[in-house]
């Protein structure tokens, strides 16, 4: 109930909780016949308070060391039955982080760098496909770019309802980095929004390798704004960029691998 109208990570946890202790009380009520004769004989020692108190400890341990083998499955099921309605973009601008000024600043963070992955993503594809690009994928482009603006406008509005500034001065140092690079990004949103869809290219090789190199810029760009923007996951540290996938909306593939990187 206290999650009704909340976000929605905070329905999935909701969520989780109650589904923990449902497939709990299912394994509880199985092992009834055991636990039964064992309560009755430990009641003769040990006293009810005590004895109910041990109970639900240990109704809880077995539940948990049942799930969480299927941590990943678990969460994949909570997961599909309450999915993301909003932008994928704007998913950690979450109101609950508003009231440590930390967590507001690195959801902003990780929304600036989600968006700057899209934008430099729609503008390398843009720059690869001058000469062959359909109208239907420059109308792609155009809408994943509206989406990444729509983004940082709200990481705008996100950031004016934070409650004060970080306390220590590399936290403030680091807040105010993060509102630059939110203006930098918004600026580049409404230029990208304007020139979605890129006129062709002059055939002298000079013009092609420029475009070709521009295209790769943007490209690399959008892979470390994805880089910035991936949360924290040990098993893909030892991976390579290209080869990690992004959480944000774009994904970057077929990489030129001509020119420097």
């Amino acid at each position: 109930m206290a999650a009704i109208g909340a976000s929605s990570t905070a329905k999935r946890l909701a969520l989780a909780y109650i589904l923990f202790k449902l497939i709990a009380a299912m394994i509880a009520l199985v092992l009834f016949p055991v636990t039964i004769p064992l309560l009755i004989r430990a009641s003769r020692t040990i006293d009810g308070v005590t004895l109910l108190a041990g109970y639900h400890t240990a109704y809880n341990i077995v539940g948990v060391a049942i799930l969480l083998p299927l941590i990943d499955r678990f969460t994949r099921f909570v997961e599909r039955i309450l999915p993301e309605r909003g932008s994928p973009l704007t998913r950690c601008l979450d109101p609950a982080a508003l009231v440590t000024p930390i967590a507001a600043e690195e959801a902003v963070r990780r929304t600036v760098a989600c968006s700057l992955e899209t934008i430099c993503g729609s503008i390398g594809a843009g720059l690869t496909d001058t000469n062959h690009g359909t109208s239907a994928r420059a109308r792609n482009d155009a809408t994943s770019v509206t989406e990444a603006s729509d983004a940082l406008r709200q990481a705008q509005e996100f950031t004016s309802e934070a409650s004060g500034l970080p306390e220590s001065e590399d936290e403030q140092e680091r807040f105010t980095r993060t509102l630059h690079a939110l203006d930098h990004a918004s600026r580049l949103a409404e230029v990208a929004g304007e020139k979605v869809e890129f006129g062709s290219v002059p055939s002298g090789p000079e013009d092609v390798r420029a475009a070709e190199l521009c295209a790769e810029a943007m490209q690399n760009a959008a892979l470390i704004a994805g880089e910035v923007g991936a949360l924290p996951d040990a098993s893909d540290q030892a991976a390579p960029v290209e080869e990690k996938r992004s959480p944000c909306k774009w994904s970057v593939k077929n990489r030129p691998s001509n020119g420097p990187t």
